[in-house]
């Protein structure tokens, strides 16, 4: 149900915001509790439409559940507002480490 979902959200507009990142979510009744998972590309994903035309780097996949669209708003947009940073999107990109790419999303460039 999520892999359809999240297909069926792309054919509607690509999750692709700009600035090397995309931004994958639904919102379905399967979810109890807002999840995301965070994916970091060492090479240009280059078929992943983005509104900026630019390959994708950084993907945040976001699974919500039907009743959380205020926390879902919130979340994408705590996202796009963060990864406005050049600088902190250069350091998640270039790193390997989990604890680091945590700290980076959780407390921002240091």
């Amino acid at each position: 149900a999520v892999t359809e979902g999240i297909f069926q959200r792309e054919k509607l507009m690509s999750t692709g915001i700009g600035l090397g990142i995309g931004i994958p979510h639904i919102r379905t009744e399967s979810i109890k509790e807002l999840i995301m998972a965070v994916g970091l590309s060492t090479v240009d994903i280059t078929n992943y439409e983005s509104l900026d035309g630019n390959p994708v780097r950084i993907i945040f996949m976001i699974l919500a559940g039907k009743d959380q669209h205020a926390q879902h708003i919130k979340t994408m947009a705590a996202i796009s507002t963060r990864l406005k940073n050049p600088l902190l999107r250069e350091r998640l990109i270039g790193s390997r480490d989990p604890k680091i790419i945590h700290s980076l999303l959780t407390y921002g460039e240091q």
